[in-house]
């Protein structure tokens, strides 16, 4: 099965930049678990290790090779779905909503793999 993958060199540089945010903020519900999501991402940062994946595409359902091009949209769109899922795993843990956070948490485990 053919399946897009985000490399995750960049979402190192997301979790850099949006980690510093937690560091000073007051633990919620969530903050343990949202802290090693980030850790993982940081420390996979251009290795070959969890990736945000989506369905396979009609296109490679017929064997059409990607181009570059289409392979960087890919990846682009991967990095922001997964840095909408981090803010609101960091939103929900913030409101100390439980229940909101725990399920973000679980589907980016879910979208990166390590769940």
């Amino acid at each position: 099965m053919n399946r897009f993958q985000l490399g995750l060199g960049h979402a190192g540089l997301v979790v850099l930049s949006i980690g510093a945010g937690i560091a000073g903020a007051e633990a919620g519900p969530c903050s343990a678990e949202i802290a090693r999501i980030e850790k993982t991402l940081s420390e996979a940062a251009g290795k070959a290790a969890p990736r945000a994946s989506s369905p396979q595409t009609t296109n490679a359902q017929r064997h059409v090779q990607p181009t570059p091009a289409s392979v960087q949209r890919s990846e682009e769109a991967a990095q922001a779905r997964l840095n909408a899922m981090l803010a609101r795993a960091r939103e929900a843990d913030a409101a100390g909503d439980r229940a909101a956070c725990t399920k973000a948490v679980a589907d980016i485990n879910v979208v990166i793999g390590l769940r």
